[in-house]
């Protein structure tokens, strides 16, 4: 069987980019601070650079980078819930980034394939395991948000047994990582981002390269 999941019911990797580690405007802070001290280049010049760097940043190919150790990440995760449940990453995934980040932050979007008789080794595992279910709980209902998360034993069995599998499966995946014992590295794509690309590496803006190379060959 083949089920699309995301990070916002399965949050095995964190693809946040707004106001977190991996918004380009904290990820670059670096080159951001070089060109702030740089006295090899005018204040209009470094106006100019901090106005065009990010005004013509490009998201797009930025995305593809954090999409690209996102999932790489997300495969050595999988691989480890192997042990437990096995199951196939697909190819592919995409970021989901909101139009408003009122209420939502960036999200993966995956496609995992996995067989009806794993699925079905689930319930027998998790039915009496109070464990599960006091865990289950942080997904309930309260003020000011309603859960779609099936956390009631019963929700979850009817969920598990075809209403929605797909949630079912993401609360058990979810529930297997955060009790596995393995410890994730939450700095992944951050580290990778940094040790591999810079913030030149994402402006489309000519002079703006100039001045930058004029502040660095001064550094």
């Amino acid at each position: 069987m083949r089920l699309e999941l995301n990070s916002g019911i399965c949050p095995l990797v964190d693809v946040s980019m707004y106001e977190t580690i991996l918004d380009p405007r904290h990820i670059f802070d670096y080159d951001d601070d070089e060109i702030v001290k740089s006295e090899a280049i005018t204040k209009d010049e470094k106006d100019y650079f901090f106005d065009k760097a990010y005004m013509n940043f490009n998201t797009k190919e930025y995305n593809k980078i954090v999409l690209k150790y996102a999932m790489d990440q997300l495969q050595d995760i999988i691989n480890e819930l192997n042990d437990t449940i096995k199951i196939k990453l697909c190819e592919g995934g995409s970021i989901f980034s909101p139009r408003f980040y009122n209420f939502s932050n960036d999200q993966l979007d995956f496609t995992v394939d996995i067989a009806d008789h794993e699925l079905e080794k689930i319930l027998p595992t998790i039915i009496d395991d109070d464990k599960f279910w006091e865990w289950a709980e942080q997904y309930k209902s309260y003020d000011g948000f309603i859960s779609f998360m099936p956390y009631y034993k019963e929700e979850f069995i009817e969920a598990i047994s075809g209403k929605d599998i797909t949630r079912a499966l993401a609360m058990y995946l979810t529930y297997i990582n955060d009790n596995s014992g393995y410890i994730h590295d939450k700095y992944y794509i951050y580290e990778n981002i940094t040790s591999n690309y810079g913030l030149t590496d994402f402006i489309d803006d000519k002079k703006a390269l100039e001045i930058y190379d004029k502040a660095m060959q001064a550094a």
